[in-house]
């Protein structure tokens, strides 16, 4: 039992860090389109954190970053596109 809570005492503590971390790099953009850009603006800040780790979004984020960083001639190309598509400098 207390093993248990053990564990989920460290995924909640490494969430939270990563969570952090993400919050407090201030030029991963935010937002593609003027629309979800607009959605945003009128979110609380809990709302916003809850949107970000949305798997719906990230799966599909995940999936066009990789076909198009297939597009590239060489595999070094290919993760770097990959690298900074998932980062957000290709929105």
């Amino acid at each position: 039992m207390i093993e248990t809570m053990k564990k989920i005492l460290g995924i909640l503590v490494l969430g939270l860090l990563f969570i952090s971390i993400d919050l407090s790099n201030p030029t991963t953009a935010e937002a593609a389109t003027f629309e979800e850009l607009m959605k945003r603006s009128k979110m609380n800040k809990l709302e916003r954190i809850l949107y970000d780790l949305n798997p719906a979004r990230y799966l599909k984020k995940r999936k066009e970053c990789k076909e198009d960083s297939e597009r590239k001639e060489s595999t070094y190309l290919e993760k770097q596109y990959y690298k900074d598509c998932m980062n957000g400098e290709y929105d």
